[in-house]
């Protein structure tokens, strides 16, 4: 099940509001977040006007949120389903996928 849309960047200019993929099931050590509001920051406009070579097409853009913690991965103790959250954009642990591709 998914819900909501999404917005990706594709180029300078050219972003585009599309449906949101299937719901995942969290890895171990994950958490996988209901995002309940989402925030578009000066990083996100200047993107959005010049683009950004550390992002690559096509790529979501809103890394400001908060929600719920909806599912929690293997080895997750230090949140539990239902907890509120938000994300700290600027601390990346520098081992998981994402921060390894960033």
């Amino acid at each position: 099940m998914s819900t909501g849309q999404k917005i990706v960047f594709y180029a300078p200019k050219d972003i585009r509001v599309e449906p949101t993929l299937p719901t995942p099931e969290p890895s171990m050590g994950e958490v996988l977040v209901r995002v309940e509001a989402c925030a578009i920051c000066g990083s996100d406009v200047k993107t959005y006007l010049n683009g950004n070579p550390r992002i690559t097409p096509p790529r979501t853009m809103g890394h400001e949120f908060c929600g719920m913690a909806q599912a929690v991965g293997t080895g997750v103790a230090s949140y539990k389903i239902g907890q509120r959250v938000t994300m700290a954009t600027t601390m990346g642990c520098g081992n998981c996928p994402p921060c390894l591709a960033w």
